[in-house]
C-alpha cells in the first residue's frame, strides 16, 4: 500500500516538472484585456429601466405631478429611460413603501413625508414649510433634506412636487374664533397635534367612514387638503371651511440611493433638471385645481369662515407651534435647522 502511494506522488511530481519545462519554453500567454469602463456601472447608450410605485392608487390627484415627471423624463431621454409601474397601495402598503425604496425593491416612488416619519423624523417638518420647492433650494433646506434622506433612508430626495397646497379645517359648527373646545374632529397624524392645541377632541377614522360620521353628527369637523373633499362626497355634508389654510401637502419623489449612484452622469443631470421643471408645472396645475375646488365648494353652499386679524394670527401660530414641537422633540439637532430654513 505504501509503495502504491509513493508511486502515485512520484507521478504527480514528474507531471508538474514536465509542465514547468513546457511552460517555460512556450511563448508567454497574453493577459486578458481589461473590461471597458462603464459610466457608473451602466453603459451610456443602454436603456435604463426603473421600477416605480406610488403611495396612492394610480390615478389619485396627488400622483399628477409624478406622472408629469415620468412622462417628461421619457420624452427628454429619447426613450433611454423607461419606467415600469409596480403598483400603488394594493402592491405596497403606504407606510411600508419607504422600505421598498430603501431596499431597492422599487427604484422610484411618489410618497409623502408623513408616511416615513418613523424612519426619518425630520420628514415631519416638510409639511411645515412656508416656502415653495424652489425657495427651499435657495434657503438650503433642500440640501439638508437630501442629505438626511441619504443618511437615514438610503434614498435620493429628488424634490417635492405639490407646491402651495394647504390643509384646511372643515366644520359643521360655525366658529367666530379659533377655539375647537367641545368639537370632535377627525384627524390624520399631519394635524393631530394642531387640533388638540386648539382644544378639539381628535379622533381617527378611515376616509370611507367620514361621510356617515358627518351625516350622523359623530364628528363635527375634519381636516383635509384644499383639494379633494369632493372625491369622497364630503361637500354634501359640510357647512363651513376655515380660511386661511395651514401647512402644505408634501408629496415627494424619492429614488433608491444605490440606483441613483449607478445612473450615468448625463441621466442624473436629466433627472435633476427635470424636477425643476416639474416643480413649476405642478404649481400651475395644482393652482388651477385649487381654484376649481374652491368654486365647487362655494357652489355647494359651503361658507368660508374668516377670523379677525388677531385671531387668524393666533390660529396659525398655534398650528405651527404644535407642528414644530413634535419635530424639535424628535430631532433636537436637525429640527431647529429645518425650522430656520423652512420658515419665512
Amino acid at each position: 500500500m505504501l509503495k502504491k502511494r509513493v508511486g502515485y506522488y512520484v507521478c504527480i511530481m514528474l507531471a508538474l516538472i514536465l509542465l514547468t519545462i513546457v511552460g517555460g519554453c512556450a511563448p508567454a500567454a497574453q493577459e486578458p484585456a481589461a473590461p471597458a469602463v462603464k459610466d457608473d456601472a451602466l453603459v451610456k447608450d443602454e436603456i435604463v429601466t426603473l421600477k416605480m410605485a406610488t403611495a396612492w392608487a394610480e390615478h389619485v390627484v396627488w400622483n399628477d405631478a409624478f406622472w408629469m415627471f415620468v412622462e417628461r423624463i421619457g420624452e427628454k431621454s429619447g426613450g433611454r429611460v423607461k419606467f415600469e409601474y409596480a403598483g400603488g397601495p394594493e402592491a405596497f402598503p403606504p407606510f411600508e413603501l419607504i422600505e421598498a425604496v430603501r431596499k431597492g425593491v422599487v427604484d422610484v416612488a411618489s410618497i409623502p413625508g408623513a408616511f416615513y416619519v418613523p424612519q426619518l423624523p425630520e420628514a415631519d417638518a416638510m409639511k411645515l414649510s412656508q416656502l415653495t420647492p424652489w425657495e427651499e433650494r435657495e434657503s438650503g433646506a433642500y440640501d439638508l433634506l437630501k442629505q438626511l434622506h441619504k443618511d437615514k433612508t438610503n434614498t435620493f430626495y429628488l424634490g417635492r412636487v405639490t407646491p402651495n397646497i394647504p390643509f384646511h379645517l372643515y366644520t359643521n359648527v360655525k366658529l367666530d374664533r379659533p377655539d375647537l373646545q367641545g368639537l370632535t374632529v377627525r384627524v390624520t397624524p399631519v394635524y393631530h397635534a394642531m387640533v388638540e392645541a386648539l382644544g378639539g377632541a381628535a379622533v381617527t377614522m378611515a376616509p370611507g367612514e367620514v361621510y356617515t360620521a358627518l351625516e350622523q353628527g359623530v364628528v363635527d369637523a375634519y381636516g383635509w387638503p384644499a383639494i379633494g373633499i369632493a372625491d369622497f362626497g364630503w361637500e354634501e355634508v359640510t357647512k363651513y371651511v376655515i380660511d386661511p389654510g395651514f401647512y402644505q401637502v408634501d408629496v415627494n419623489i424619492l429614488m433608491n440611493l444605490d440606483t441613483w449612484n449607478r445612473l450615468p452622469e448625463d441621466i442624473k443631470q436629466l433627472f435633476s433638471e427635470t424636477i425643476l421643471e416639474i416643480e413649476q408645472m405642478a404649481a400651475e396645475h395644482y393652482g388651477n385645481l385649487l381654484k376649481e375646488d374652491r368654486r365647487l365648494l362655494l357652489d355647494k353652499g359651503i361658507e368660508v369662515i374668516r377670523f379677525s386679524a388677531a385671531d387668524e394670527a393666533l390660529y396659525l401660530q398655534k398650528a405651527y407651534e404644535a407642528g414644530w414641537q413634535s419635530v424639535l422633540a424628535n430631532s433636537p439637532v436637525h429640527g431647529p435647522q429645518l425650522k430656520e430654513l423652512l420658515s419665512k
